[in-house]
């Protein structure tokens, strides 16, 4: 695996007191002091489009759930998304990863039975479940953050919403609504390193005509509009289309779990997806109109000091773009195509 080389030091953002963590922009000692959100919010089927809230998330994760079909995990913790943000749906394993790594609560509107287990059984995120908003039992319920709201033309199962106002309510009356040692997971620059080639497009294939996510650099913003089977992906609670800083993919083994989630074809049986988000593996950085490729790195899985860093080929660790940060996980033959 090549990765690029960082021969020449950029100036990195001082993480003080007033930096958010996630994004390397000023916060406010009130935001910084509570633990992220992880809200798990559909991308399929169309119709859970708009969504309400993405582009308000400091980080947003998509990652296969079945039938090469995507979903997001949203984290929160720099800005709110009021009155609406949604809709919400249900937990995948993968929560089970990336809830360590943000020290998030999960959001979520339920889940097989299996899979509720296997993502919280023997974990010490999910010990007592205080970190778990959802309905479903055996959580402790959602406190009455969660509420459905009817719109014209879609289903019932996405129309439920929340917001974060109540989420870090609940959190707070839950008693872990602190703020959290993230052990310099992250280093941000506005100057982009070196090592990086010039690219403005990236598109990449989860199943073809149905998952398809899709960026578009902006050379005047410094940053990648974002579509969905090339539609403008637009959030539905400020009417703009996402446009994140950076954009991460990061190839990751996915394998089939024991855990039978999807019968409704007996030809096509579904099985809940492992996505191996541990060890090491290649990483792709697109920033500022140039892409650079670099490895990612999963320390102290499950532990308290979990971060998942992104280095270059000496292990030094490279640094994001001041901003908001969209993950892409992808399997290792996955079809990422960039320009």
């Amino acid at each position: 695996m090549a990765t690029a080389t960082s021969t020449t030091p950029v100036a990195t953002v001082a993480m003080g007191s007033d930096i958010n963590p996630l994004t390397g922009l000023k916060i406010s000692a009130a935001k910084l002091g509570r633990r992220p959100l992880g809200v798990k919010i559909p991308n399929f089927p169309v119709e859970a489009r708009p969504q309400s809230g993405l582009s308000y998330a400091d980080v947003v994760v998509e990652h296969e759930a079945e039938a090469y079909l995507t979903r997001f995990t949203a984290i929160f913790l720099g800005n709110d998304a009021i009155p609406e943000l949604g809709p919400v749906r249900s937990i995948r394993l993968i929560d089970a990863e990336l809830m360590p790594i943000f020290k998030a609560s999960l959001v979520a509107s339920g889940g097989h039975p299996a899979v509720k287990i296997r993502i919280t059984q023997g974990k010490a995120w999910a010990a007592g479940y205080k970190r778990v908003i959802c309905p479903e039992e055996p959580f402790l319920g959602d406190g009455g953050t969660l509420r459905r709201v009817p719109k014209k033309g879609r289903r019932y199962e996405l129309t439920l919403y929340s917001d974060t106002a109540s989420l870090w309510d609940l959190s707070s009356r839950r008693g872990i609504n602190q703020r959290q040692d993230f052990h310099n997971m992250w280093v941000f620059s506005d100057s982009p390193p070196v090592g990086g080639r010039g690219a403005t497009h990236l598109k990449i294939i989860y199943k073809p005509g149905y998952s398809e996510a899709e960026y578009r650099y902006d050379a005047s913003s410094r940053t990648y509009a974002r579509f969905d089977l090339g539609q403008p992906s637009v959030d539905a609670l400020n009417g703009r289309q996402i446009a994140p800083s950076n954009v991460l993919v990061l190839s990751v083994n996915h394998v089939n779990s024991d855990i039978l989630v999807d019968t409704h074809d007996p030809d096509h049986l579904w099985y809940a997806l492992n996505i191996q988000l541990w060890g090491a593996g290649p990483a792709k950085l697109l920033r500022d109109g140039q892409v650079y490729d670099y490895k990612w790195v999963r320390e102290n899985p499950q532990q308290y000091n979990d971060r998942l860093i992104i280095v270059d080929d000496e292990g030094k660790q490279i640094p994001f773009r001041p901003g908001p940060t969209w993950i892409q996980l992808v399997r290792p033959d996955g079809t990422v195509l960039i320009g």
